[in-house]
């Protein structure tokens, strides 16, 4: 869940309800809209390139192997 405006307002009188909903979130309170814009801007930037050119040759590697894991490569499908 992001707060955003619409949700405050939406859990303005239901403390007990955000509070729950935040417990119920990996990092334990609401994301962040400027949290969300950054990702968004990394995955434009050049390290994010970088990053698919390590997947796209560990999935090479994977495939090559007779040992592949499970998930990669083969294994995977691809």
């Amino acid at each position: 869940m992001i707060d955003t405006p619409t949700v405050a307002d939406m859990l303005e009188d239901r403390p007990e309800l955000m509070a729950d909903i935040a417990k119920q979130q990996p990092i334990k309170r609401f994301g962040r809209a400027k949290e969300i814009a950054a990702a968004g801007l990394w995955f434009c930037s050049p390290a994010a390139d970088t990053a698919a050119q390590f997947r796209s040759r560990f999935d090479t590697w994977a495939v090559t192997c007779d040992n592949a894991p499970a998930g990669v490569g083969v294994s995977a499908g691809l």
